[in-house]
This record gives C-alpha cells, sequence and structure tokens, in this order.
C-alpha cells in the first residue's frame, strides 16, 4: 500500500527495468486494433485436490504466495518523457490482485467450443497500461468438472521462454511443495514522476553517451525519410500527411530530437 509520509522517495534501481529494444519495440508498435499480447489457456482437474475443490478462492491465495517469485506480475509500464529512452517497468503502489484475477462460469456442463468462445472474447482488448500489464480468469462450470486457467500477457514483459518460466513459478509438481517465502516485505514507493524518469534517463544516457548518439541518428534519419516520403506524395498532387503527429505517443520525442539534430546538423 501506498505510504504517504514516502512521497518523496523514488524507485529503488533494483525495483526497476528498463525496457530492452526488442521489448519495447512490443509497445511501440501496438494499436488499438493490433494489441501485442500473448494469451493461452490451462485446464486443470481439481478432482484429486483437498476437499475436492480448488477454485478461484484457492487460485487467488496461491497466486498471493508466489507473486513476489514474477516480478513483472507487480509492475507498471511507464513511458520516458519526450521518448528520450524506452519505456521502464517500477514497481506498482496501487496493484491489487483482485483486479487482475477474475472469476467466471459457464452453464454447466460448458463445453471446449463454449470455452474457445469465451477466450476469443478476452483475447481482444488491449491490456490496461495503467496497471501491471497482465490479466488472469478462472473459468468454472466445465465438462467433467474441470478448470480453465486463462492467462494474458503483454509482450513486453514475457517472451516464450521467460513466459514458461514465469508461469512455472506458479505451479508444482508435488501437492505439498511449500513455495519460497519472500526476502523481504514488498514495500514499493512512490511512482516516479514524469521529471523523475526523465532524469533517470539522462543519467543513463550520460553513462552510455553512444545510445544517445545513435538516438539522434535514429531520429536524423526518419526525420529525413519521413520529409522524402511528404515531398514525394506533394509531386504526385496527393494531400500530404502531416510531418508529426502529435497524438501519437512518443512523436513529442521526434520533435524534440529533431529540432537539436537540425540545429546541430544545419538543417
Amino acid at each position: 500500500m501506498n505510504d504517504p509520509s514516502r512521497s518523496d522517495r523514488t524507485p529503488r534501481r533494483d525495483t526497476l527495468r528498463r525496457l530492452t529494444g526488442q521489448d519495447a519495440v512490443f509497445v511501440y508498435a501496438e494499436t488499438p486494433t493490433m494489441p501485442m499480447h500473448t494469451i493461452g489457456t490451462v485446464l486443470l482437474d481439481p478432482s484429486d485436490a483437498p476437499g475436492g475443490r480448488f477454485g478461484y478462492a484457492e487460485i487467488l491465495a496461491t497466486i498471493r504466495s508466489r507473486i513476489h517469485l514474477i516480478p513483472p506480475f507487480r509492475q507498471r509500464l511507464l513511458e520516458i518523457p519526450l521518448g528520450l529512452g524506452h519505456p521502464i517497468l517500477v514497481d506498482d503502489p496501487d496493484f491489487r490482485l483482485e483486479n487482475h484475477l477474475h472469476h467466471l462460469a459457464v452453464h454447466a456442463p460448458g463445453t471446449l467450443h463454449e470455452l474457445a468462445d469465451i477466450v476469443g472474447d478476452l483475447a481482444g482488448p488491449p491490456l490496461d497500461r495503467s496497471q501491471p500489464l497482465w490479466e488472469m480468469w478462472v473459468i468454472e462450470g466445465l465438462q467433467q468438472g474441470r478448470i480453465a486457467l486463462v492467462t494474458k500477457l503483454h509482450h513486453c514483459i514475457v517472451d516464450g521462454a521467460s513466459g514458461s518460466s514465469q508461469m512455472a513459478q506458479l505451479m508444482d509438481l508435488q501437492r505439498d511443495s511449500v513455495p519460497e517465502p519472500p526476502s523481504e516485505a514488498w514495500d514499493p514507493a512512490p511512482l516516479p514522476t514524469a521529471t523523475e524518469r526523465m532524469r533517470m534517463s539522462l543519467t543513463d544516457r550520460l553513462v552510455n553517451p553512444l545510445d544517445f548518439g545513435r538516438l539522434l541518428l535514429h531520429t536524423a534519419q526518419g526525420l529525413r525519410s519521413r520529409r522524402k516520403a511528404q515531398l514525394e506524395t506533394l509531386e504526385q498532387g496527393e494531400q500530404a500527411p502531416p510531418l508529426f503527429d502529435m497524438s501519437a505517443p512518443g512523436n513529442i520525442c521526434r520533435v524534440a530530437a529533431g529540432e537539436e539534430v537540425g540545429t546541430r546538423v544545419g538543417g
């Protein structure tokens, strides 16, 4: 829970992760009609569970006892102002597990076709970037008393290999296995402000000046390519698209960095 007395504290570096270029691509490429998440379904047979019961409440308790083993499940995605770096993942002080684990039921006995229809509906909407980028649904009422666990994860926090590894943290091969306890209590700092995020990014750029140089070079190349396409469109007598679409995330970065590059190269 967020403690107001700690409002002047910034996140510790060991609880903050900057996305790699490969992971950041999934953030930049996402649109409302082209979400960048993956979804998977596991069928569970609770018949040999203690008392023959393993439903939403038990799954909620299991995930709560193990969520410290999967840091991205409690981290929010934050972008860097002016696009001066890839987005970061940082512990979310407002995280509530119940916002991510949902409960659904079908009229028993639900068929796999009904389950497939439900999963198809769940797969469509993009994940909410104001929260950690994952959701789960416990779906009960299926044939033979089975339960489906549907998991939706954003590609920027998981790839195929690490996804399997992370999901394995929630499951065990032995019935009475006890998860490793957290080494310390989870006590997230308030989310860093835009100014703090910019300062952290600039500090990283100073440590790695070549990265900043590449950013400016790529920005200049992008501006020239866009301008060339614009001129070609004008020559064909068509309406030219705007050089900058300020409604698109990250384009403010291209404006700011482009002005600096233009000054330096005399453009």
